[in-house]
């Protein structure tokens, strides 16, 4: 008998028998406490000729007796004259049952790493700055701050992908399917959405599939597999975690345990949650347990600035990255004309409302930009405090960001 080709998948494996001709694909498998493994088994040929599914104990010997009795009489009669022998798919069987438990129960295998230098790349990213590819990525905001249609955008502009984009965003080489996994609404309401976004935006957009889902994901996630797996889904947003989670999300198991169901998609993935309703915490955060914000590396606050009849502006700033440098809050201004949805990018420096609210030293930043100025203009120009504006000042002087001319502060120009 030939040794099996593992190939690891969201659903859980193929192997295929290059000599015997045949492949098995094993999905919905679970690790009792007992001890058992069961997981569903699909028998097909090589060149995917059907044979027999079912789902059983992996180590229960008169089951697996009982498929290979089976197996082999559906192969005498697909393949007669050419069929493998019962004592034959006995061996397969067996080596199906014990590759995936051992698979299941061992997990991922432990790797040396070295330092190699300059070699090893940066982090990649499937939307630059904003998605991580092959990581968790997560939004968090008020209600109807635009979280939907923000990432419906996202989701047009890898789909294509649009390299040109006015939004100064960085796009894959090749176009990317995404998943849209859909607690929160209903398929109406996301394709006049959608539909909308490519009437303003007056090009054609890329198909987003769309799955309805009402058990919550880690129940649900081996059917989620398979349909990543059918639509060759390598991007999959979920809509909204709050419904997704399963649980009280203040509760760390209801936190670890989606993400752990999360992890098994092997995708990058986008979550769109709600705010935290503390309104005397100065650092927003997502609402619930803190592990929404321990496991994902990148996190969002979209902040709504203004909601009209026909425009929403709203403002993106990052919370929380893992590696790399962190980059500035860009604005996006959805504008409802009668003409279906157009966006465009906006600097959100540009408007004194978000600049109030954003940190000491951007507020300085930002004013110094005008010109240079002494600390008593800087505190009772913008109503910052004394003592922050001098500590602020300072650390800024630390850092090379500013220099001290005489009395006044100047911005650095490094760039000049």
């Amino acid at each position: 008998m030939s040794t099996p080709n593992i190939e690891t998948l969201a659903f859980g494996y193929t192997l295929t028998f290059d000599e015997e001709q045949i492949v098995a694909k094993v999905s919905l498998i679970h690790a009792h406490r007992d001890g058992r493994v069961t997981a569903e088994v699909e028998w097909t040929t090589i060149d995917g000729g059907y044979l027999h599914e079912s789902q059983f104990n992996l180590s229960a010997s008169s089951t697996m007796k009982q498929q290979a009795k089976y197996l082999a009489q559906r192969d005498s009669e697909a393949n007669p004259g050419n069929s493998l022998t019962e004592a034959q798919w006995g061996t397969l069987v067996e080596s199906v049952c014990r590759h995936t438990k051992r698979l299941t129960r061992v997990g991922e295998e432990a790797k040396e790493i070295w330092p190699q230098g300059e070699d090893i790349p940066p982090p990649k990213y499937l939307l630059f700055p904003v998605l991580q590819e092959n990581q968790v990525n997560l939004i968090f905001g008020d209600k109807q701050a635009g979280k939907t249609q923000e990432s419906m955008l996202f989701c047009a502009v890898i789909g294509l992908p649009w390299h040109d984009n006015p939004f100064g965003f960085g796009v894959p080489s090749n176009p990317v399917k995404t998943l849209w996994l859909d607690w929160e609404t209903d398929e109406e309401s996301f394709n006049y959405l959608y539909n909308e976004l490519q009437r303003g935006m007056g090009m054609v957009l890329p198909p987003i599939y769309y799955r309805h889902c009402k058990s919550s994901l880690p129940n649900d996630i081996e059917q989620i597999a398979h349909w990543v797996e059918k639509t060759k889904a390598t991007f999959i947003v979920v809509d909204h975690i709050g419904l997704a989670a399963g649980g009280p999300l203040n509760d760390d198991i209801t936190a670890t345990g989606y993400f752990a169901a999360i992890r098994q998609l092997n995708v990058t993935s986008l979550h769109l949650g709600h705010q935290s309703k503390d309104p005397n915490t100065k650092k927003k955060s997502t609402f619930g347990s803190a592990f929404w914000e321990f496991i994902p590396r990148t996190i969002w606050e979209l902040k709504k600035l203004s909601d009209s009849e026909d425009t929403l502006d709203t403002v993106m700033t990052l919370t929380k990255r893992n590696i790399g440098i962190k980059p500035p809050p860009f604005g996006m201004r959805f504008s409802y004309n009668g003409a279906g949805t157009h966006v465009e990018k906006f600097n959100p420096n540009d408007i004194a409302e978000f600049v109030q609210q954003t940190s000491a030293s951007n507020r300085i930043y930002l004013y110094l930009k005008k010109g240079q100025a002494n600390s008593t203009a800087i505190y009772e120009e913008l109503g910052i405090p004394k003592d922050t504006v001098y500590k602020t000042l300072k650390r800024m002087e630390q850092k090379g960001t500013v220099i001290k001319v005489g009395s006044d502060y100047a911005l650095v120009r490094k760039d000049e």
